[in-house]
């Protein structure tokens, strides 16, 4: 039996409630964006309409399809996992926002004062950084992979920190944006923060039960595969072992954060359109 016929039959596939949830939130988005020509009389470019959505894909692709699964099982396709989530889905959603879009929907965000002290570029470093390192810390790992109501809770929080350190680099709003020296020193920065933690995960003597630890495993499998799944059944398509595809994981995510702030980077450069009307500073 393949890995595909096995996924199909244990019901561990895709997310049907989690793609009519995104489906409504992507027309609510393309209202958001008729409001806003009716409004200020600019179109929305299909360029930022399909930023937005292929957004909203890679993150259904990270939460509601088969890799969610299989990221609670081999720690090569969790590093992949995390990478879609938190480098590539947050700046193509910001990125399909315009300026005019944005200061009409701050003007109904109660939280946008406190967005605004998030956005500040040494405060988002560390907040992001930190709880994207602290949950790689095996134990802090195994404890949220193994408790449902953890698991949610901290990965909503590392959405919002993910989003809010994406904003000094693709910012709509040029006011918004940190200027080309800048970007390139805040990516400097990311880069140099995060990289020795997954140069980490490399070597031998750093372990995380929830993917060595059959116990640990089948309590992290529970929380999102049918308790008919056969964790032996599932282990036996890895095509390596443990050590080596933790070393893969950690050397995938450097190589996929740094393509992803160079993507990002082009992205902003290549634009063609150039943003107009008051900081969002002035609107909140």
């Amino acid at each position: 039996m393949s890995l595909p016929e096995f996924m199909s039959q244990s019901g561990a596939s895709w997310n049907l409630k989690l793609a009519a949830v995104q489906l409504l939130l992507s027309i609510g988005y393309l209202l958001l964006a008729a409001i806003a020509r009716k409004l200020s009389g600019n179109f929305i470019s299909v360029r930022r309409m399909l930023s937005f959505l292929l957004g909203m894909g890679l993150f259904y692709i990270s939460w509601g399809s088969p890799l969610y699964f299989l990221a609670h099982v081999f720690f090569s396709l969790h590093m992949v996992q995390m990478s879609l989530l938190y480098f590539f889905a947050p700046p193509l959603l910001i990125l399909g926002f315009s300026a005019e879009m944005l200061e009409w929907l701050w003007r109904y965000v109660p939280f946008h004062r406190a967005w605004r002290m998030l956005a500040h570029p040494a405060a988002v470093l560390a907040l992001f950084n930190g709880l994207f390192i602290l949950y790689h810390v095996p134990p802090v790992m195994d404890t949220v992979m193994t408790n449902e109501g953890l698991h949610i809770g901290y990965h909503v929080i590392l959405q919002i920190a993910s989003l809010s350190v994406w904003w000094p680099v693709v910012s709509p709003v040029l006011s918004g944006r940190l200027q080309s020296r800048g970007r390139k020193r805040f990516v400097h920065a990311n880069s140099m923060i995060l990289m020795p933690a997954c140069i980490l995960l490399m070597f031998p003597f750093v372990h995380y039960d929830v993917f060595t630890n059959s116990y640990f495993q089948l309590k992290a499998i529970g929380l999102c595969f049918p308790q008919t799944v056969s964790l032996d059944s599932l282990l036996k398509f890895r095509p390596w072992s443990p050590a080596m595809d933790q070393g893969i994981g950690g050397a995938a995510m450097i190589i996929l954060h740094k393509f992803s702030y160079m993507a990002a980077e082009r992205m902003v450069l290549t634009g063609t359109e150039q943003t107009r009307g008051r900081s969002l500073m002035e609107v909140v």
